[in-house]
């Protein structure tokens, strides 16, 4: 009786860490550049996998934030490995807009998928810190909370993404 009474406690305390963080998880999916659909399938399968399982987690932000950005690599990973999607014509690869309708404005789309292409091209911890600093505004402290690192391991990385970029981007 007392394990369907842990179970049931599990299931509360679920639901209560979607309640209190889903939307920031969900926020942190599309300032990492997830479309808003990939961002609740993620979002999705990250609950349904802690669901699964009582993994006796002491800080659910922290944990969510990592098991999404995990997940979400792993999707980016298995996308890479797809087709582009080509003009029929020219065969040049087309920029779509996370909604799925060509992007508009094709300075716009070729700055986006330049600075998105340099992105991806940096080390997921720096990306990380890059995207939560500058598109979420979140203070160094608030970015060590939020994923388990050093202050000081924080603030490197986003200086080595900053410097990295400069490089990639003006190169």
């Amino acid at each position: 009786m007392t394990h369907a009474h842990n179970g049931s406690d599990h299931r509360a305390k679920v639901r209560e860490a979607f309640t209190e963080h889903g939307q920031s998880v969900y926020a942190y999916l599309v300032s990492l550049g997830a479309p808003h659909h990939e961002a609740e399938d993620v979002l999705q399968e990250v609950f349904a996998n802690i669901l699964k399982k009582d993994r006796g987690i002491e800080n659910y932000e922290a944990y969510l934030i990592r098991s999404a950005r995990n997940s979400y690599l792993r999707l980016k990973d298995q996308q890479k490995k797809k087709e582009c999607v080509t003009d029929e014509d020219s065969g040049i690869p087309v920029v779509v807009s996370g909604d799925g309708s060509p992007a508009r404005g094709i300075l716009n789309a070729e700055i986006r998928a330049d600075l998105e292409n340099a992105l991806e091209r940096l080390p997921a911890s720096h990306r990380e810190a890059f995207v939560l600093h500058n598109q979420e505004d979140l203070t160094y402290e608030e970015i060590a909370e939020r994923t388990g690192r050093k202050v000081g391991t924080v603030r490197q990385h986003h200086a080595r993404a900053v410097q990295a970029l400069r490089s990639l981007l003006t190169g």
